[in-house]
């Protein structure tokens, strides 16, 4: 690891003994030198829970965090989770021209060598956007070698949304709101022809083929999704829409086929879980 971040949690006590709130506030930092972020911090670890006189840490930390979690739901694993967010892209955001480039090459290397993207007839795979890795040479060579490529639109709720649900109300778990943001995948032939979308990423126009899942389809398929930071047990911090977990969630045969990308300093320690999120099946990082 090539940082230590400190941080502190203060709980506020309510008459009746019940935490209402945790915030968390960066204590500071002890940093390191690496070879794959050149000295910037790339993880975050060792939470201090601070309650009263007590310091927790490791397994206590972990036993004092469920309880709490008890009686805040998701909160606690929330904030967690955007602290580690803003973090690690920071992080992200920081590296040089040259690490992305090398970065972009070496992913490039390790998908076009593996065997699920050997073996697979259609690629379902995000447009790089901001400082994620870049995919566009992933893209590209699946077209050159005749694959089908889909790449990711967000669309809102309303007609839009009930005609998508009539096509696969047999096939998928329904579990996005109809006002909300959802997304789904189309078929493109150039990446040329993507407009900005959603929040400025590049998106198809929705108006090509659209990736309908089905067991059997899904084992010719390969996934490759982004995210902010990623652990060795291949949890995933996304960027806070679920986007993907609302999409793989009723796709179990699509889940199988899913593989998380993004630059080596996006490894953290250890990232909290809800029961919402889906793993990919695999994690590169380079």
């Amino acid at each position: 690891m090539t940082c230590l971040c400190l941080w502190e949690a203060y709980i506020k006590r309510e008459p009746l003994g019940l935490f209402s709130r945790l915030t968390m506030r960066k204590m500071g930092a002890v940093q390191t030198r690496s070879q794959d972020c050149r000295g910037k911090w790339s993880c975050l670890h060792g939470w201090n829970a601070v309650e009263g006189n007590g310091i927790y840490r490791g397994q206590e930390f972990a036993g004092w965090q469920m309880e709490i979690g008890k009686m805040l739901g998701n909160d606690v694993v929330l904030a967690e989770k955007k602290a580690l967010r803003k973090a690690v892209l920071a992080v992200r955001d920081a590296l040089s021209g040259e690490e992305r480039r090398k970065g972009a090459l070496l992913l490039t290397e390790r998908i076009l060598g593996h065997q699920w993207f050997y073996g697979a007839e259609e690629l379902l795979c995000f447009v790089s956007y901001g400082s994620e890795i870049d995919t566009g040479e992933i893209i590209r060579e699946a077209l050159r070698a005749g694959k089908k490529v889909y790449v990711p639109k967000v669309l809102q709720g309303g007609k839009e949304a009930s005609q998508h649900k009539e096509e696969e109300h047999s096939m998928e778990k329904e579990n996005f709101m109809e006002e909300e943001h959802f997304m789904e995948f189309f078929r493109i032939q150039d990446l040329n022809r993507l407009k900005a979308g959603y929040r400025g990423i590049l998106e198809p126009a929705g108006d090509s083929e659209r990736y309908i899942c089905t067991a059997e389809r899904a084992e010719r398929t390969l996934v490759l999704m982004p995210g902010a930071a990623f652990d060795s047990l291949r949890n995933r911090i996304g960027y806070g829409g679920g986007f993907y977990d609302r999409y793989l969630a009723g796709r179990e045969a699509l889940q199988l086929r899913t593989v998380a990308v993004g630059f080596r300093c996006q490894m953290v320690e250890e990232i909290p879980a809800e029961s919402t999120d889906i793993k990919p099946c695999q994690v590169i990082c380079v």
